[in-house]
């Protein structure tokens, strides 16, 4: 009788597994939208978890775009949001496309970043980047020389750049859950930063984000 008994709990058990594993919020290739069917004067609720009954965070207000999405739960995406991440309806976005860095995948005006050693990259145009980290080491704009997407890798991205009056400069963008490990967000994009200085190369990581409209 006991064996018996055990093997119930147990296939209990394995039984709910998948159910618990369905609650769980889905990785989004990052993708990017407009704030959509709300009025002029109202805003777009940014809630703690992906139900309407959730207490509320943060706001969009109408037209807001771009809006970036690294996650899903059904019909609601997620978003970053303060220190964390947070929920909106997926009703009220529409799917838009903010331009792209070359061949690449990755939106015009991604931005990374690093923490311990702290450093920044913005992609502000296609076409120029601008670096800078804490220290002021080092500031400088480079000229973007193209950018594509890996070979057999859909969710890997490069970017190759020109700093003027040093040498070339490569930024390898991977479509993965990021956290800079100081605050509770979670970002879409995970990258690896290559750079040659006066001073001789650095090789960096960090996460990217494309940051919300305030």
């Amino acid at each position: 009788m006991r064996k018996c008994l055990f093997a119930a709990c147990l296939c209990v058990s394995l039984l709910a597994v998948p159910a618990a594993a369905n609650n769980l919020p889905t990785f989004t290739n990052p993708g990017y939208y407009e704030v959509v069917g709300v009025n002029a004067n109202d805003v777009l609720n940014i809630r703690a978890e992906p139900s309407a009954s959730s207490s509320v965070i943060g706001s969009f207000r109408p037209g807001a775009a771009p809006i970036e999405v690294i996650g899903t739960s059904g019909n609601w995406g997620r978003v970053i949001a303060g220190e964390g991440n947070g929920w909106v309806s997926m009703n009220f976005l529409s799917e838009i496309d903010p331009g792209r860095i070359g061949n690449s995948g990755l939106p015009i005006g991604l931005s990374c970043f690093g923490t311990e050693p702290f450093w920044d990259l913005d992609f502000e145009t296609d076409s120029e980047a601008a670096y800078s980290d804490l220290g002021g080491d080092i500031e400088s704009r480079f000229q973007i020389v193209s950018g594509s997407r890996a070979a057999g890798r859909p969710n890997v991205d490069a970017v190759w750049m020109r700093v003027f009056g040093w040498l070339p400069a490569t930024a390898i963008v991977r479509r993965e859950i990021c956290s800079d490990g100081m605050s509770d967000r979670d970002y879409g994009y995970a990258v690896g930063f290559s750079i040659n200085t006066p001073g001789g190369p650095r090789t960096l990581d960090g996460c990217c984000w494309l940051r919300p409209p305030q």
